[in-house]
């Protein structure tokens, strides 16, 4: 998944790189929050139940737990081709954006290319990462900049900003838990890794969401001491309905949103 410049309030962490706490102003959206360190735990390729709903577009508030605002998001989904194509759309209040979008076979996730464009403060940053025989690869370009790095990647390897649309997918059921991989590119330097992530399905809430209440699965994330929470709407389509994240940045469904 990405935090502007004036996302976090200042003396929270925006990020956690094997353990190195990144400042909010360098990190853009930090829109998952993975730790990209080992976790010991082995990844398996997930057999997904649900369907992605093609086309779709849904859109968030992104707040801190007092409620001050922090931007908005919108993730978006059609078909291209034979692929999906994932989108994210992030705008802070200082000017700050984040576009990517995911090119992922519709059957597997498995992903194909990832392009995202980060402008903070002025500062342009352009990713592009491929996936191609085993090894994803990432140039990274800034300014006079431009850089490449890969790493292997497996069959249970999935690209970081395809991870609302992944987690939509799996089988729910209290109790549940999935490993993999995702590959993540940092931001300032493209360095790319593949850290392992744990999601447990612990539980159904219901949500006050603007004047509805919704039903929605609760699912956990815990990697190296940083727990992130989503919920999915309790229903076919499993949409996000609230994201909270270890620095305090809420990801809250817009009432038009769904």
């Amino acid at each position: 998944m990405s935090t502007p410049s004036a996302t976090l309030p200042r003396g929270r962490p925006a990020r956690l790189f094997c353990g190195r706490v990144l400042p909010a102003a360098l990190t853009a959206f930090v829109t998952l929050a993975l730790v990209a360190c080992s976790s010991g735990a082995q990844p398996r390729r997930i057999d997904f139940s649900a369907e992605t709903p093609v086309p779709e577009q849904l859109s968030y508030q992104l707040t801190d737990r007092s409620g001050q605002s922090y931007g908005t998001a919108v993730l978006s989904t059609r078909q291209d081709g034979s692929d999906l194509a994932l989108e994210q759309a992030y705008q802070g209040p200082d000017g700050t954006t984040d576009r990517s979008v995911v090119r992922v076979d519709p059957g597997s996730m498995a992903p194909k290319s990832s392009v995202r464009d980060i402008t903070v403060g002025g500062r342009k940053r352009h990713i592009t990462t491929t996936y191609q025989d085993g090894t994803a690869a990432a140039l990274y370009e800034s300014g006079a900049t431009s850089t490449t790095h890969t790493v292997t990647v497996t069959s249970a390897t999935y690209d970081n900003q395809e991870s609302f649309w992944l987690w939509r997918r799996l089988p729910l059921e209290a109790g549940a838990e999935y490993t993999y991989a995702t590959v993540v590119v940092d931001t300032q330097s493209g360095a790319i890794n593949r850290p392992v992530a744990t999601v447990r399905v612990t539980g159904v809430d219901e949500l006050k969401v603007g004047d509805q209440t919704i039903r929605a699965w609760r699912l956990v994330f815990d990697s190296a001491g940083v727990r992130n929470t989503v919920w999915l709407r309790d229903g076919a389509a499993h949409e996000m309905v609230r994201y909270e994240l270890a620095s305090g940045l809420i990801y809250e469904l817009a009432p038009s949103g769904g």
